[in-house]
């Protein structure tokens, strides 16, 4: 990106992607040097949440039939719940199956997590692909509003899903609600992946 000028877009832009840079630097010195793995997800979710300008960002982690919130930030909500060693409370395990043992379709973090393919929703108000019952939920009791959200899976080449990486409420630098490109969906999974790296070294 090119910095153009003193426009207040042209400022925004470059000083995103400054931070941006800094915050990857950061993440790279984190995994060479992997002894406090529970801080080096923390890192990556966060760095996830400013490399794609989104205002809610959470990692799962799969224990057993369950996802578990390991990290959540939301900077609407004021939510940075597994940063800095705050634990995560007031947020549910999701279960992958229902009681009947059919899959939790439900939930797009469980689909995903099951079937190990990323999701984007352009507008989840709109979407008739996917069952957003579990979003609607969570967005009344946090009066919350979702509109877009990616969803990618936690996995290392060919194995097993470890965990999902969602991404809400992509924004543009102007702070405008976006839809997640394909740019941005290639940089959730190249994340993912760095959290399935570190994942191994525990």
């Amino acid at each position: 990106m090119e910095y153009q000028g003193n426009a207040p877009g042209s400022r925004e832009a470059f000083r995103l992607l400054r931070a941006q840079l800094q915050e990857l630097c950061g993440v790279c010195i984190a995994l060479a040097d992997a002894t406090d793995l529970d801080n080096l997800w923390r890192r990556i979710v966060k760095n996830a949440q400013l490399q794609l300008n989104v205002d809610g960002c959470t990692y799962y982690s799969m224990e057993g039939d369950h996802l578990r919130f390991r990290v959540v930030l939301s900077r609407s909500l004021g939510i940075i719940s597994g940063i800095d060693g705050t634990e995560v409370a007031d947020f549910p395990r999701i279960p992958l199956y229902r009681e009947d043992g059919e899959a939790n379709t439900d939930s797009v973090a469980a689909r995903v997590a099951l079937e190990g393919v990323p999701v984007n929703i352009p507008n989840v108000e709109r979407t008739t692909h996917y069952s957003t019952s579990h979003t609607r939920a969570f967005d009344e009791r946090m009066g919350y509003q979702t509109r877009s959200m990616l969803t990618v899976p936690v996995r290392f080449q060919s194995e097993p899903t470890t965990g999902v990486l969602q991404l809400v409420n992509a924004k543009n630098t102007e702070g405008e609600d976006v839809e997640f490109d394909a740019h941005r969906e290639t940089i959730a999974s190249a994340l993912a992946a760095l959290i399935a790296v570190s994942s191994r070294l525990r």
